[in-house]
């Protein structure tokens, strides 16, 4: 396996992942943009589709923006940080009309409700986790990764994690 391609990522799918195709095998790519022109290396092969790792984008898409959060890259726990808002909230817009249509022959014309307007701080849940004495996301590899802020996590939730993370000091 391990095997590097080259990849242009054709569109979104749940969380996120990009999507492209090689020799008629979708390919499913974390943290890639759909128009990124990009280098991947094949992880995981199944019947019908692939999961791959994002080794380096060649011509970005014009979608793209730098992330604002330092460990993007690494972590786990969001998923459309290279985008604009407005385009992170068409993107989910989008998928969900295709789910209902596809999944559950539905079809909504009028414009849907998005939970939050605001970019920054609006999850209001967060699934940490512990291993040893880390706590914090899994990160890409499912390790766990400790994060010193989050922007996209209630400001109620970080500081619980904070608390937590401080009295597990306490107690080495």
């Amino acid at each position: 396996m391990d095997t590097k391609e080259k990849l242009k990522i054709t569109t979104f799918g749940h969380r996120g992942i990009g999507i492209g195709e090689i020799d008629g095998r979708k390919i499913f790519v974390p943290k890639a943009c759909k128009d990124d022109e990009c280098i991947i290396t094949i992880k995981e092969e199944k019947k019908y589709f692939s999961f791959a790792k994002l080794e380096e984008i060649e011509i970005p898409s014009p979608l793209r923006i730098p992330s604002t959060c330092p460990l993007f890259d690494k972590c786990g726990g969001c998923d459309y940080q290279f985008l604009r808002y407005a385009d992170e909230l068409k993107i989910k817009e989008e998928l969900i009309r295709n789910q209902l249509k596809r999944i559950g022959k539905i079809v909504i014309e009028e414009p849907l409700t998005i939970i939050s307007r605001e970019p920054s701080y609006y999850r209001n849940k967060a699934k940490f986790h512990r291993v040893q004495n880390t706590l914090g996301f899994y990160d890409l590899d499912y390790n766990v990764l400790e994060i010193p802020e989050c922007n996209i996590i209630n400001k109620k939730i970080l500081r619980s994690y904070e608390l937590v993370r401080a009295e597990k000091k306490n107690n080495e």
